[in-house]
């Protein structure tokens, strides 16, 4: 099937629900924007793992410079643009399949041990039918071969070992490119991709700073950005492929009224079930027993954990601190582990799960201990089991280089 200018779309399936909020928070249509923006983050992770100066435009963007033209804005704007620069593309959703997610849905845990649990709200469904989504050229020649190749590469990553649009570290965005289009099949090897960068791409020093950065450097380094050699995760498979949704979900220690429950139709044709708070309820309880750690006290754990894991309206130690009625307070913070529903693998109908996080090499006690979780095949699968009520599992750890995460076939 061709678009209205006789291109043939990228397809994209859906695994678990595909989640892109409006300015509102608001799901339902699947928008252009919240897809484009998970892009760059992911881009943006790989380029800094390579060793590229990456802006940060929560903190400190590019403005592009007349004079100095692209040396004065980083890689990540060169492509997906920046202030007085645009975009080199723009993603276009067929008309036929823009709508998805609906509603959220309430899920909580079954024995959550607090009256304060508040519970996930999860969407009602996925779209059965593959995402297509088209890529117009803004500018004359269309996209060069090593953007193209910078988007394949991003994508890739996404779809192997990570997740696409927002709310993904709550289970959303799993996706598996069916048809890579007219567009992103790349004849560029990872090295001769690399080299162009290199040579053609790379700032040979950071763009000056804007008048209103006036955060000092020793507080920028409180904020750990993505980067693809801080990635680590496993791909998580039930052993027994024949369990149903049905059978599976009793196992999960997770209550839906009965409305919700029967919008998520957990019977045997079901192909995806909303588990991650399972998973996820798990991993934070590893981060509350101060006894698990040599220097935290309760209260300074309690910080950490939210660092991770992520919080709403609990300090977690930010450095950039909001004035709220007079007031200092910490801003929200999104999770720094990411977990996937259950899904079932399109390729070989075993129930499969993800999970992975951004979690610094040189962080602190709880990074490292987190980390080692990850890393560690036994520690990881004693978890899981224990959050799937013992469901039996097999461990699959990412790889631990960059061409193995990047790059078929690459080392690890």
């Amino acid at each position: 099937m061709k678009d209205e200018v006789g291109i043939r779309p990228l397809q994209i399936e859906l695994l678990t629900p595909l989640w892109t909020a409006n300015a509102e928070k608001k799901g339902g249509n699947i928008l252009e924007t919240g897809i484009l923006g998970s892009l760059r983050w992911w881009y943006e992770a790989i380029l800094r793992g390579l060793g590229f100066h990456v802006c940060d435009p929560s903190q400190r963007a590019c403005l592009y410079n007349g004079k100095s033209k692209l040396a004065s804005i980083c890689p990540a704007c060169q492509l997906f643009g920046c202030t007085g620069y645009s975009r080199r593309f723009r993603l276009v959703i067929s008309e036929d399949n823009n709508s998805n997610t609906g509603e959220l849905l309430e899920i909580k845990l079954s024995n959550p041990g607090s009256s304060e649990h508040r519970g996930w709200r999860i969407p009602a469904e996925k779209s059965a039918e593959p995402l297509r989504l088209s890529l117009l050229h803004m500018r004359h020649g269309g996209l060069r071969e090593v953007e193209r190749t910078s988007l394949h590469y991003t994508l890739r990553l996404i779809e192997r070992y990570g997740a696409l649009g927002a709310k993904t570290s709550q289970g959303q965005g799993v996706i598996r490119v069916k048809d890579w289009g007219d567009d992103l099949p790349v004849s560029m090897d990872f090295d001769k991709w690399y080299d162009v960068l290199d040579k053609k791409e790379r700032l040979k020093q950071e763009p000056e700073a804007h008048e209103s950065d006036t955060e000092n450097d020793t507080s920028k380094k409180a904020i750990s950005l993505p980067d693809i050699r801080n990635l680590v995760g496993a791909t998580v498979i039930l052993e027994d492929a024949k369990l149903t949704s049905e059978e599976i979900w009793p196992k999960l220690g997770l209550t839906a009224n009965t409305a919700n429950y029967r919008r998520w139709l957990p019977v045997a044709t079901t192909n995806w079930l909303p588990s991650a708070p399972a998973v996820r309820a798990q991993l934070r309880q590893r981060l509350r027993a101060p006894s698990n750690f040599s220097r935290y006290d309760e209260e300074t754990l309690a910080i950490e954990r939210h660092r991770i894991m992520g919080t709403t309206n609990s300090p977690w130690g930010d450095p950039y601190l909001k004035i709220v009625d007079k007031t200092s307070k910490d801003r929200p913070k999104g999770s720094d582990v990411f977990v996937t529903h259950l899904y079932r693998d399109s390729c070989n109908q075993q129930w499969t799960m993800r999970i992975f996080g951004f979690i610094p090499r040189d962080g602190n006690e709880a990074d490292k201990a987190l980390r080692m979780l990850l890393t560690d095949t036994n520690r990881l699968k004693t978890e899981v089991q224990a959050a799937l009520g013992g469901l039996a599992v097999r461990i699959a750890l990412y790889p631990a280089d960059i061409m193995g995460l990047l790059v078929e076939g690459g080392k690890g």
